[in-house]
């Protein structure tokens, strides 16, 4: 990611923005390696499981960031609706 701020102004999506990036990175050089011809089968499976981690980690972010944003999009409709 570049040291350019994001145009975007909702801290929860910017974090998410970030976290989705740094995982998005470690895709590429995994993949990277399972393309050499000479892995064995158990280095292969160890690539494998570190893109499932980098799976779920995006997955987790993706939806503890939807939750927060209901939560806080929820508690300003109900403060909206008591006055």
């Amino acid at each position: 990611m570049s040291d350019r701020p994001l145009a975007v102004t909702n801290s929860t999506l910017s974090i998410f923005i970030a976290e989705l990036n740094r995982e998005c990175l470690k895709v590429q050089p995994l993949v990277n390696q399972l393309q050499l011809p000479s892995l064995t089968p158990k280095q292969q499976a160890e690539i494998l499981a570190e893109l499932l981690a980098v799976r779920w980690a995006v997955r987790m972010s993706t939806k503890l960031t939807l939750e927060r944003e209901f939560h806080l999009h929820k508690n300003d409709l109900v403060q909206h609706q008591q006055y």
